[in-house]
């Protein structure tokens, strides 16, 4: 691991689930997510990382292609969540379900017909129901409360974003 992911795993006492809500396994260890991308001159440091495991940043990386909109407010998320110097709070955590839920939504049947192979299912978020009941929320709860409130996009600019 490297230096700066050690770093920030050790400060924000990341163990079981990265900031994305996904679960950290040997086969989906964690990696360094750049928050200002290093194309536009975001650097490997702490204030510019984000613990998140590799099915999480290739999922991230997947929204960045189809919708830049709710890939720039997950980013501000955690850049919040970085900059507050603790580990995400429960409403952040709703909140990136909630915009992951919005994504998903959006563009469930293109992704669904993309990824249409056995051996890409495995590896494609989308296609896998995540069901968060170790967070006290489920992707169902998440949902019922988005009908309720007609849009996720509402909640996330309700927050700041």
């Amino acid at each position: 691991m490297k230096k700066v992911l050690e770093l920030i795993v050790s400060k924000y006492a990341v163990e079981e689930f990265d900031w994305m809500n996904y679960r950290i396994t040997k086969e989906n260890p964690l990696t360094y997510h750049h928050i200002k991308k290093k194309e536009f001159g975001g650097k490997e440091t702490f204030k510019n990382g984000a613990p998140l495991t590799l099915l999480a940043q290739q999922y991230l990386h997947l929204i960045e292609d189809y919708d830049m909109g709710i890939y720039l407010r997950i980013n501000r998320v955690l850049r919040q969540i970085n900059e507050q110097g603790r580990a995400p709070n429960h409403r952040q955590q709703q909140l990136i379900e909630l915009l992951l839920v919005e994504f998903e939504t959006k563009y469930y049947e293109e992704l669904k017909r993309r990824f249409k192979t056995k051996k890409h299912s495995k590896y494609n978020p989308t296609l896998i129901r995540r069901r968060k009941q170790e967070n006290g929320y489920s992707t169902k709860d998440v949902k019922k409360n988005v009908k309720k409130r007609k849009a996720p996009r509402t909640i996330a600019n309700q927050c700041d974003l």
